[in-house]
């Protein structure tokens, strides 16, 4: 098999930091976050794991402690060595594209609105991404209380793109 796709490589993650871990509780992780990007639905998730498993980069066990026989994922040896080298430099140059951002692009099209249609647009986008901003800050601060700096440091990331949205949107209102 081929490089292991950002999707299968944060899985690994997500099963070594919540691990034992079931697939719904690594869609729960996925549904908890503020990106669309990744895809936590169960076609893509459950046979996800399956291949990681077969791969030999997760290993299950039957959870019988519940009322429900539950599948437990953790992360075997050569699945933490895959999530170090896909940590580890040199990073694809994917890793520091730009990614998809939906306000960018609907700000191609703001010339079809109207004057006033167009401050009402980023206004809202405005106070949308202060809401961000609070959310990662609250979730940042949680982390922080229950000692998962590196958590707490990817929320600060979040933080920062958040104010530099909003820096680039105030920058588009005074042009219009």
């Amino acid at each position: 098999m081929g490089p292991r796709t950002d999707l299968e490589q944060v899985v690994l993650g997500v099963v070594w930091k919540k691990g034992p871990v079931t697939a719904h509780g690594v869609r729960v992780e996925f549904s908890r976050s503020r990106t669309e990007h990744w895809s936590g639905s169960a076609g893509a998730i459950y046979p996800l794991m399956s291949r990681l498993e077969e791969a030999g980069l997760l290993r299950s066990s039957i959870d019988r402690q519940q009322a429900r026989d539950r599948k437990m994922y953790r992360i075997t040896t050569k699945g933490l060595r895959q999530l170090r080298r896909w940590l580890t430099p040199p990073l694809s140059d994917t890793a520091f594209s730009t990614q998809f951002d939906p306000l960018r692009t609907r700000v191609f099209f703001l010339g079809s609105l109207e004057p006033a249609e167009q401050r009402k647009f980023l206004d809202d986008a405005e106070q949308a991404l202060q809401r961000q901003w609070a959310e990662h800050r609250d979730d940042r601060n949680d982390y922080r209380k229950k000692n998962r700096p590196f958590s707490a440091m990817a929320e600060e990331g979040a933080m920062a793109t958040c104010r530099a949205r909003i820096t680039w949107i105030r920058s588009l209102r005074k042009k219009i």
